[in-house]
């Protein structure tokens, strides 16, 4: 369990640099450490309420064939860039349907 956690860790590490680099809407500011802590709290989000929340929406994963799980990753991290200064997305919650108006603000 410990080395499974360290290895998500190193892994959202890599995903948050990643993201932070590739995607013109996504910022991580901050020192390292900051960074490390931010990254941290996401893992253990990951490892402690993601199982109970896939639970609950088991039918809703079953149905949409898993991709479902993408959707709860996205408000997991969404719920991370409310609580965090660290990290800003951009755009994640003003899809194109929007067509320009600021419907989903």
């Amino acid at each position: 369990m410990i080395s499974r956690l360290i290895t998500s860790l190193f892994a959202n590490v890599i995903a948050f640099l990643a993201a932070a680099y590739f995607l013109p809407g996504f910022t991580v500011s901050g020192d390292p450490v900051s960074f490390i802590i931010l990254v941290g709290i996401f893992t253990l989000i990951n490892f402690i309420i993601y199982p109970i929340i896939r639970l609950v929406l088991t039918p809703l994963v079953v149905i949409t064939f898993g991709l479902f799980t993408i959707i709860i990753h996205a408000g997991i991290l969404y719920i991370v860039d409310l609580y965090s200064d660290h990290i800003t997305i951009d755009g994640l919650l003003n899809p194109p349907l929007c067509h320009g108006y600021h419907c989903c603000h």
